[in-house]
Parts: structure tokens; sequence; C-alpha cells
């Protein structure tokens, strides 16, 4: 079959492995303001919470048996739950973890002979291997600045909508990075492609 060439725009990506993340600027730690005893935990795993919500009650000396309300510091999910009832817990014993799941992070693992290509404002798409079919969108807001030791890769992080809560944290994921756009080229598919030795060559059908 033959089709027309057309004047369109070229994105050049690169391609990274990387993992879905919790969004660490909207996760929180859960923690009693003083030493006691765990007596009740009020949300489990998944339970939605809001800003200031009771999330546990904590016996402890120095209230003269009322109990301390262990309130939630953020809107957001339990993702993580720490400590079961009757537990002795201190001022830095972790409770619960909560985060909001529609905002996430994707940390692209960038090989350090790439790192020159990425810039903040890039857009992103990556799949995850829980849904191959589908492509998910972000956009870079952050750049690492130390190269990992073992790997000579620089984390990158995108930011990405999740509002339908299908993305989890822990997901790996391959990432590809739009790092430049030619716009106004003359474009053909990719199927058009034809290999003879070393070179890549075209059909050009004259009449």
């Amino acid at each position: 079959k033959t089709e027309p060439a057309m004047l369109g725009n070229l994105e050049t990506t690169l391609r990274a492995a990387g993992r879905v993340s919790e969004n660490m600027n909207k996760t929180a730690k859960v923690v009693s303001t003083l030493e006691g005893r765990l007596t009740k935990l009020n949300y489990d795993l998944n339970d939605r919470v809001k800003a200031g919500d009771v999330v546990a009650l904590v016996q402890t000396p120095e209230l003269l048996g009322k109990p301390l309300e262990v309130k939630a510091p953020i809107d957001g999910v339990i993702t993580e739950r720490k400590s079961t009832a009757g537990e002795s817990i201190g001022k830095d014993t972790e409770i619960y973890v909560i985060s909001d799941p529609a905002d996430l992070w994707v940390i692209a693992e960038i090989k350090e002979r790439d790192i020159g290509q990425v810039k903040i404002g890039q857009d992103a798409s990556f799949t995850t291997l829980a849904y191959p079919n589908d492509s998910f969108n972000g956009k870079v807001v952050r750049i690492g600045n130390r190269i990992e030791e073992e790997s000579r890769t620089l984390e990158v992080r995108v930011e990405v909508n999740n509002a339908d809560g299908r993305l989890k944290p822990g997901m790996f994921a391959d990432i590809e990075i739009v790092t430049t756009v030619q716009e106004n080229v003359l474009l053909i598919s990719d199927s058009a492609l034809q290999t003879e030795g070393d070179d890549q060559i075209v059909f050009v059908a004259l009449n």
C-alpha cells in the first residue's frame, strides 16, 4: 500500500525504567504527642480521613484518665497501619501513615549519559505491568542532584494525577520523557521504513 507523507511535529523521547511512589509532599506520619497505651484505632487501611479527624485514642498518665485524641494532620487515605490496640507507644511511635492517592510521583532512573537531555517541565508518559495497554501522562517536576554509585543513574521525579485511583505506589513503570519536539517536519509512518544493509530507506511512488 502507499500513503502520503505529511508535515507535522516529531517528538524525540528518552526511555527509562522507574516506579510509582507516594507524593511525599502530601504524605504524613501519625504519631502520639505523649507516651502511653494505644486503646483504640478508629480507622483501617484504605479508609479516607480529613485533617482533624480523631484516628486513635491513647491512655496516658499525664491526662489523669482522659484519653489523648490523636488527630489526622492532613486529608488523605490510610496507606499504612503501624500499631495495634493495646500496644505501648512512645512519642515517636508511628500509628498510621496518611497519603493523598490522587497525586502521585513516578521516579524515573535516568542513565548518567542521558542526564543532559532532561529538563523540568518536559512531558512524560508511562505504562505499568498492571495496565500494559494504557498510557499515563505527567510532567517532570524535579531532577535529582546525586548519581547512584552502583547503577550510575539519577532520579527524576514525574508528577502524575491519579484521580481514578488505578495507580498504586510500588508499581514498576516504563517511562518515556519527551526531550525535543521538531515542528513542521516531513513525516512518514515507521512501517514505511525498510532496511538495506546498514541503511534505512523508503520507496517513493512516482506515479
